[in-house]
């Protein structure tokens, strides 16, 4: 298999360290491991538990316009531009896919597993896309604890 340029899951931990940092908490970083299960970014305080998944087959449907909180199904998103404004986004439903759902499912069979206060969490990014532009993928039964990061 190919390995694949992990800028993107660097430049994702930046902007979620700078926001964490913002709201006093400890900064991320990104795993350098290659070819493991579970996260690409560190845990802190807040227990997100990160995948980025920087793919062509991204589906274009799931991917958040700016101010737009995508609700699907049991799932929401939004872009990693805004992660501390969730509160102020407009709810825009969608259809949801199969592959994001499963991705976002793998990734919380890791939290149950070694994180079980964690929020599993999935970054979409589609090559060539500005990282700020990524969408974030949450269970929206975890909308409440993510607006909560700031207090």
């Amino acid at each position: 298999m190919k390995q694949r340029p992990r800028s993107v899951e660097n430049r994702v931990a930046r902007e979620l360290s700078d926001f964490f940092v913002s709201i006093g908490m400890g900064g991320v970083e990104r795993i350098p491991v290659l070819g493991r299960t579970g996260p690409d970014i560190s845990i802190n305080e807040a227990k997100i538990v990160v995948d980025v998944k920087s793919r062509l087959q991204v589906p274009d449907c799931m991917m958040a316009g700016k101010d737009e909180l995508i609700c699907s199904d049991n799932i929401i998103g939004f872009r990693l531009s805004d992660v501390g404004n969730l509160k102020t986004l407009r709810r825009v439903e969608r259809k949801s896919s199969k592959i994001v759902i499963r991705w976002l499912s793998h990734m919380d069979e890791w939290t149950q597993a070694k994180c079980k206060t964690g929020i599993s969490c999935i970054i979409l990014h589609q090559p060539g896309l500005n990282v700020k532009h990524s969408t974030v993928i949450i269970y929206s039964e975890k909308e409440e604890a993510w607006t909560t990061l700031k207090s």
